[in-house]
């Protein structure tokens, strides 16, 4: 994933909340660090090292009784 040149977030997506609801598995948070000091703005070649990748701890979603899981009842502000 690319993020964007400022470094500020991005407007999260809902697949993963909507699979989750749709098939009762957690969501597990992770992010990726180190990644700004393995391809800096600018350059062609990244530098070899590893990036981080620490998991969270799993977040079970607790389904909505009434209709089907769809992109509005996730982020209503669309």
């Amino acid at each position: 994933m690319t993020g964007p040149p400022d470094n500020l977030l991005c407007r999260s997506k809902t697949g993963a909340a909507r699979i989750a609801l749709t098939t009762g598995a957690p969501v597990i948070p992770v992010a990726m660090l180190n990644t700004y000091e393995i391809q800096l703005p600018g350059k062609l070649i990244p530098k070899v090292m590893k990036a981080r990748v620490p998991a969270g701890t799993p977040i079970g979603l607790v389904p909505v009784p009434g209709p089907p899981v769809r992109r509005r009842l996730v982020r209503p502000d669309r």
